[in-house]
């Protein structure tokens, strides 16, 4: 971990650059003359940003400054085709992620997968959110493989990159108590705002950007230790699952279970292997396929009692069993 002594350099170095960009709008300016199409989407129509419009050829990571002076206080609602994770580094701003609203102060970090439908407002002048931007290719090509060990993160990219279905499409830490993870963003911002176009900025970039995401799948396990629980097993997981499959939620597990909702995630995934829609997928259909054989309600009775429609339990359960419901109840009754 960084001494407080470099890490009060880097501050000092910080501030400046981000008055100096606040004062002359140098490489703002820049950013957003090329920007000016994509962030005038229209009404009701979510902007699809795409990495030529942010990376120069030879760019694999780009940072970008948010601020009520730049963006008129807040962003189109848009989703891009890279990675981007953003700080704030003073004041605060409210994030939209897929619809929900949620409030970021001084020192938390967010991290978009590429399937997050998002914008961002600040509504003062002095707030100020760093933004950084990751190519995809960078991801699979290094970083996944270099990750392996910290599973959580790279569930998260991996599931974005294979643009599989997510539990949530964004992770969120609180980084005021972790001064590794400061020092790594505020060098990543430097060495950016330092030398945006150079190879040899890139490179030393990359290795920034690695010892950053390292420290914050250090910082998920160490969130996740402190949460006061007592450890859940996989049959208590599956227990509840299946009793509550048609209404269960990861907000109602959570509370069940005395998780925060984003620790929940990662207990049912670390004792069961598998994300809680494919448990809850599972459980209905378990329960669907006993009732059509020990009872005589209607089918459709039956599967909207677990929470399906019924041309969405016919597709899942075709997929499933490779029967008609209608001729697995014919099949199975004695």
């Amino acid at each position: 971990m960084p001494n407080h002594e470099s890490l009060d350099n880097l501050d000092q170095k910080v501030f400046e650059l981000v008055n100096y960009q606040m004062e002359t709008k140098e490489q703002l300016l820049e950013q957003f003359e090329r920007l000016k199409t994509t962030h005038q989407p229209r009404q009701g129509v979510v902007a699809n940003f795409v990495s030529e419009t942010y990376f120069q050829d030879d760019q694999d990571i780009v940072v970008v400054i948010d601020s009520f002076i730049h963006t008129k206080g807040h962003s189109p609602l848009h989703k891009h085709d890279f990675f981007e994770m953003f700080y704030v580094y003073q004041g605060e701003c409210h994030s939209t992620i897929d619809g929900e609203v949620r409030k970021f102060r001084q020192g938390e970090l967010c991290l978009y997968s590429l399937q997050a439908v998002h914008r961002i407002k600040t509504a003062h002048p002095s707030d100020i959110v760093f933004n950084i931007l990751i190519r995809t290719s960078l991801m699979q090509q290094t970083f996944l493989a270099m990750l392996a060990d910290n599973s959580v993160l790279t569930e998260f990219f991996v599931q974005s990159v294979q643009d599989k279905e997510m539990e949530a499409s964004s992770l969120v830490f609180d980084c005021n108590q972790n001064g590794s993870i400061k020092f790594y963003i505020e060098s990543i911002f430097c060495e950016y705002f330092s030398a945006p176009h150079s190879a040899q900025s890139q490179k030393y970039l990359r290795i920034l950007l690695l010892g950053l995401l390292t420290q914050l799948s250090a910082e998920y396990q160490r969130a996740f230790e402190m949460d006061e629980h007592q450890d859940v097993t996989k049959t208590e997981i599956i227990d509840y699952i299946n009793a509550h499959c048609a209404d269960a939620t990861l907000l109602s597990m959570s509370k069940h279970f005395h998780y925060s909702k984003r620790n929940m995630i990662y207990v049912i995934y670390k004792h069961t292997g598998k994300k809680f829609s494919d448990l809850q997928r599972q459980a209905k259909l378990a329960a669907i396929r006993d009732q059509l054989v020990n009872t005589d309600e209607p089918i459709r009775s039956i599967v909207e009692k677990v929470g399906y429609s019924p041309n969405r339990a016919i597709s899942l359960f075709k997929q499933k069993y490779n029967i008609s419901m209608s001729q697995y109840r014919k099949n199975h009754r004695h």
